[in-house]
């Protein structure tokens, strides 16, 4: 395991590129002392070691919770081998921040590079589902609405879109009320597309 480690100072403002260079046991990562410069520059740098066919890092020394997602998010990918190590060097709260993005970081990773042959609209909902009320327990509620049963909801254009498969479309409603007294303040909707051609048959070049 190569012991990654983190140096940033203002001497490096304005760089337009970070530094690695080769310590026993590792690398040193330096970047500028700006936070959203520095976080690009943590991900150029571990894509290059990434692109060395590195596989297993350890951050050591000084890592702030940015940073050390900044280089998950260029390192890890679902099946890839890729482990880290993060630093310990956290309190309570920067360590839970920290867990929390990374779970999210590898369940949609693990999504996007599911086939939509493995990826279908019912299974999409379900690992979704799961995965919310994984995290938030008891105060999440989920429903699946599906087929046939959209349109008895009235959910006329979901079903019309999503019929031309021969799997059908499919609604996901999750209920977050952790104080289940408490009316609904707002809602949030989203789309997830499996399988999308992009109309490609039907398009001309000129209207691409």
């Amino acid at each position: 395991m190569l012991k990654i480690m983190l140096n940033t100072s203002s001497s490096l403002q304005g760089a337009l590129h970070e530094s690695l260079n080769p310590i026993e046991g590792g690398f040193q990562i330096s970047v500028p002392n700006n936070t959203k410069v520095a976080q690009k520059a943590i991900q150029r740098a571990g894509r290059k070691l990434t692109g060395l066919g590195l596989t297993s890092f350890e951050l050591t020394g000084d890592w702030p919770r940015e940073n050390q997602y900044a280089f998950a998010q260029a390192t890890l990918l679902p099946d890839s081998g890729r482990t880290i190590l993060f630093s310990k060097a956290l309190n309570q709260e920067d360590a839970e921040w920290l867990d929390a993005h990374i779970s999210a970081l590898t369940f949609v990773r693990t999504l996007v590079n599911l086939s939509p042959e493995a990826l279908s609209p019912r299974t999409l909902a379900e690992m979704s589902a799961n995965w919310i009320e994984n995290i938030s327990g008891a105060s999440t509620k989920s429903r699946i609405i599906e087929g046939e049963e959209l349109l008895e909801h009235g959910f006329s254009g979901i079903y019309e879109v999503g019929r031309g498969s021969e799997r059908p479309p499919v609604m996901l409603e999750l209920d977050y009320n952790p104080n289940e007294d408490e009316a609904v303040e707002f809602a949030l909707v989203g789309k997830g597309i499996t399988y999308d051609s992009g109309g490609y048959s039907i398009k001309s070049s000129e209207g691409m």
